[in-house]
């Protein structure tokens, strides 16, 4: 490899010998499902919102979006290098609480404490988690359903929160307002 730098009124040539060749990685791919983007496996990641900048605590393969709005994902291979994606958007709004009836949660907005009641479900244990607006998890716990469960999350800060309920089989999600206590 020849190196040659010319500042205008003097010019230097050196030969490298040594050299090590370092290929970026490839760029990465997002893809969509309702509030999820997921993306091409790398050794690191972090996402970003377009309008807000950095998403802190976002940096697995996958994001949940708690608002609507562009997004992009920048990776890190095994060697450092880094790749950045293209650009995506999610519209949280079109996304609808489809499965509202197989949990009942109230009071809805509420100060403190969030009642589950299932309506579907026999008795067993469910994955109760709060994300906030960044897409940060807040708050996260299994949970014994019977009839229902009364989750205090006084330690919050009022807000709007995704509430996503697991169990082993499905995955339901539900926008929740907490109140000033």
């Amino acid at each position: 490899v020849t190196l040659t730098v010319d500042n205008g009124a003097c010019v230097k040539t050196r030969s490298i010998v040594n050299y090590m060749t370092v290929q970026s990685p490839a760029v990465p791919l997002i893809s969509i499902a309702g509030d999820t983007l997921t993306c091409t496996s790398a050794a690191g990641y972090q996402w970003y919102s377009v309008q807000s900048g950095q998403i802190l605590g976002a940096d697995q393969n996958t994001y949940t979006a708690t608002t609507s709005g562009d997004y992009y994902v920048i990776i890190t291979d095994i060697n450092g290098c880094t790749a950045e994606s293209g650009t995506v958007h999610v519209d949280v709004s079109a996304i609808e609480d489809v499965d509202q009836n197989y949990f009942g949660l109230y009071p809805n907005p509420f100060q403190s404490e969030l009642t589950i009641r299932s309506t579907h479900f026999a008795p067993g244990t469910f994955t109760v988690s709060f994300f906030n607006l960044s897409g940060q998890l807040v708050y996260k716990q299994e949970h014994n359903l019977r009839a229902e469960a009364r989750i205090n999350l006084h330690n919050l800060s009022a807000g709007v929160y995704t509430l996503k309920i697991q169990s082993s089989e499905s995955e339901y999600t539900y926008k929740v307002v907490k109140l000033q206590d």
